[in-house]
């Protein structure tokens, strides 16, 4: 499975523009056995062009809050996604799955993991990030992001034959936050909104705080529609210099049953 590229990365100090143009070559070679079970060939092969363009601007300006100095920006980002389709039925699948829908998802090439699968796509990607950032210790307070897919056409690859294709519209909503109130806190939530059935496909929340210089305290909480909502807490305390304990307790709240527990030094 190969991908060679040819990028050309524009840039200014408010702008960037990026066309890339990647052509990916898979080919397998079958033993008997499973090449009958996919039909008969035992050295399939795919060949595709993948082109993108990845677009984004800056905007910034100070601001004054309670009495603290930030750098506050607005980034407005566009991406779009053209890949040719390529009937991929017959292929056969040892790896592959989709990958879980999230912020980074909307400027992939592919939703799936592995080289079994590559997607047909003509898609558009608009987001914006704004940003709070210290202009006392250059650390960032704040920053929220929100985007979503238009897919121009149907996308036809799936996993699997009866499957159906991913419908021409537009994605969920995506919205990512991170706050750092203060040194030792953050806190970051994701959320998805689909908007053809008007309900949440996505909500969750984590923060963590930093006890002294080692020691660290997490708590989630994650909930997906369909599949699972679900809490974890984590910690790491540092005794001394040698030694820390070490604990985990994750819970599925819809099963109702501990998914991993540990305790160690």
């Amino acid at each position: 499975d190969v991908k060679p590229f040819l990028a050309l990365p524009l840039e200014g100090p408010s702008w960037y523009l990026t066309p890339k143009l990647a052509w990916r070559y898979t080919a397998w070679e079958l033993d008997d056995e499973l090449a009958a079970a996919n039909g008969g060939e035992d050295s399939p092969s795919r060949s595709l062009p993948i082109t993108s363009l990845d677009a984004g601007l800056f905007f910034d300006r100070q601001v004054e809050i309670a009495g603290e100095s930030f750098l506050n920006t607005l980034e407005p980002r566009i991406y779009y996604l053209h890949v040719p389709y390529r009937d991929q039925s017959g292929l056969p699948r040892f790896d592959t799955n989709p990958m879980t829908f999230s912020w980074g998802q909307l400027f992939r090439d592919n939703r799936y993991t592995g080289p079994d699968r590559q997607i047909d796509a003509n898609q558009l990607t608009t987001a914006l990030t704004t940003r709070l950032i210290s202009e006392e210790d250059g650390r960032e307070r704040l920053a929220a992001s929100i985007g979503q897919i238009h897919y121009f056409d149907d996308s036809r690859v799936t996993l699997n034959r009866n499957q159906p294709p991913l419908a021409a519209g537009r994605s969920s909503w995506v919205a990512d936050v991170g706050v750092a109130p203060t040194d030792r806190w953050t806190i970051n939530a994701s959320y998805q909104w689909d908007p053809k059935e008007r309900r949440e496909d996505l909500i969750s929340l984590r923060t963590r705080y930093l006890l002294g210089d080692r020691g660290v305290v997490n708590l989630g909480y994650r909930y997906r529609r369909d599949l699972a909502e679900q809490v974890d807490f984590s910690f790491l305390y540092p005794v001394n210099r040698e030694w820390s304990l070490v604990g985990r307790y994750y819970y599925s709240l819809d099963e109702r049953k501990v998914i991993e527990s540990i305790a160690g030094v």
